[in-house]
């Protein structure tokens, strides 16, 4: 396990500016230097950092301040402690002093609710429940973009695709250069893809120079290996993947090495003594390993494997060396089950 530092995620839950004449002196100055620590931290997805910076905010302003509130919802959310955040974001809300602020929350707390329901997907009340944040979200703030990206994923969900696609198509009316366009006009194209967990759109270089993308690997099933040289278990898994890499046809399944390595220098080194003749790319600063959730906050857990099928929905996630051998009979019936 290794911890790093990373540029920020693709936010759509917007802070508000804090207006700081309501924070007494002499903290005003220990608490805008608290902020300015966790902004940080969250551009490094550093969460317990900014946890525990938006923590001292809260304790110097007495709990009377909505950033330090909604800054730890936003922590403690990426940190999987949904409950934490819900009541966070909760407290935020009633110190909401205008109705960009009251939208933000609400946009806030949509997306807890719909962690809660990704996590257990039995549990539908809290898809409803997040679905009426998101729309008073909107009600109070028209222009809240994140809030129309937001509330299409949750009608998509629910089946309601006319209107899912809807807000999707709103969203990318308002920010039309959005980072995640390709991934919101997948939805609008293929609604049926928001039923599953959809791949993020990635752009990779292999050593050969060559591009590899999402979009180009359509139609085959792919599994993605992430490893690193200094993982032990990455190594004691290497003739598992060898095999895979030569078990099935080409034009069915693609097999991408993807390393975590912090030096370049050793990844280049490593393949140098290695017989890899299968496409290897490098994970520059984790972003794809994170977007797919392999890990909470800043970790890094190597070797991990997911397995998409031939639209890019996540069949299959795993970590570990036993998990490798197994694999092939995951890409075996994934390439058996009819298109």
């Amino acid at each position: 396990m290794r911890r790093i530092g990373s540029s920020c995620l693709l936010l759509l839950l917007s802070i508000c500016p804090v207006a700081l004449g309501q924070v007494d002196q002499p903290p005003q100055d220990e608490y805008q230097h608290e902020l300015s620590l966790a902004g940080t931290a969250l551009e490094e997805r550093d969460y317990d950092a900014a946890k525990a910076h938006y923590s001292r905010a809260n304790e110097l302003t007495h709990g009377h301040m909505v950033e330090p509130l909604r800054g730890l919802a936003w922590a403690e959310l990426r940190l999987d402690d949904a409950q934490s955040a819900l009541t966070h974001a909760q407290s935020a809300l009633t110190l909401a002093r205008n109705d960009v602020e009251r939208g933000n929350i609400h946009n806030l707390l949509g997306a807890i609710l719909y962690s809660e329901f990704i996590s257990d997907t039995t549990t539908t009340s809290k898809l409803e429940e997040s679905e009426k944040e998101l729309r008073s979200a909107l009600q109070f703030n028209p222009r809240l973009v994140g809030a129309y990206f937001n509330l299409g994923k949750d009608l998509l969900k629910e089946s309601r695709d006319e209107e899912g696609v809807t807000m999707l198509r709103k969203y990318l009316e308002l920010v039309p250069d959005a980072p995640n366009r390709g991934e919101v006009t997948r939805l609008i194209e293929n609604p049926r893809l928001s039923r599953g967990e959809l791949a993020p759109s990635f752009s990779l270089q292999d050593t050969k120079g060559e591009t590899i993308s999402l979009s180009s690997l359509h139609g085959r099933i792919v599994l993605l290996d992430f490893w690193a040289t200094w993982c032990g278990p990455c190594i004691a898994s290497l003739p598992d993947i060898r095999k895979l890499a030569q078990q099935f046809p080409a034009d069915q399944f693609a097999l991408i090495s993807i390393n975590e390595d912090e030096d370049a220098g050793a990844w280049k080194k490593f393949l140098a003594n290695e017989e890899m003749h299968w496409p290897q790319c490098r994970d520059k600063a984790w972003a794809l390993f994170h977007s797919f959730g392999l890990a909470p906050a800043r970790r890094i857990v190597v070797p991990a494997y997911i397995v998409l099928d031939r639209d890019g929905l996540v069949l299959h996630k795993a970590r570990g060396l036993e998990d490798a051998s197994s694999l092939s009979k995951v890409v075996q019936n994934a390439i058996s089950t009819k298109h």
